[in-house]
């Protein structure tokens, strides 16, 4: 028997079917910290108002021995000098930007870390906003540094 003509066409089959079922994360997006804080981060649309954000220091973990939930802080924070590119998945942060009118960047402060997991963060909490148009995207090349 041939597997050579078995190999190359399963091949085919299985790699067109992994393409139809897993869509990899969009890095299209640079942001850098040029400040001197620990920052944590949250995009989405452009301009959004009224939205409150969850406060993205804690994750949600669950102990598979006890089946106990606890509220984490995982650590994942933007430290100075950082380089960040946030994922999007199924898109581009062009076709977001698009979509949307652009995108809105908040950054908040470690010091979320002191607030309650489950409280949404408000506007008050924000250390910066940042909202930018798909033009000015377009002319940043969609790398923002933060000052």
């Amino acid at each position: 028997m041939n597997y050579k003509l078995i190999t190359i066409p399963f091949t085919i089959f299985a790699m067109s079917l992994i393409s139809c079922h897993v869509s990899m994360p969009n890095h299209d997006l640079t942001v850098i910290n040029n400040t001197n804080d620990t920052l944590y981060y949250y995009v989405g649309s452009y301009k959004f108002k009224d939205q409150s954000v969850a406060n993205m220091a804690f994750e949600r973990m669950t102990d598979m021995k006890t089946n106990k939930t606890i509220d984490t802080i995982m650590g994942y924070t933007f430290n100075p000098g950082d380089m960040v590119h946030p994922s999007k998945m199924d898109t581009s942060w062009k076709t977001f930007a698009g979509e949307k009118g652009g995108i809105t960047i908040l950054f908040y402060k470690k010091e979320i870390e002191k607030l309650p997991a489950r409280v949404l963060l408000s506007t008050k909490d924000i250390y910066k906003k940042i909202d930018l148009t798909r033009k000015q995207l377009d002319s940043l090349k969609y790398k923002i540094v933060l000052n």
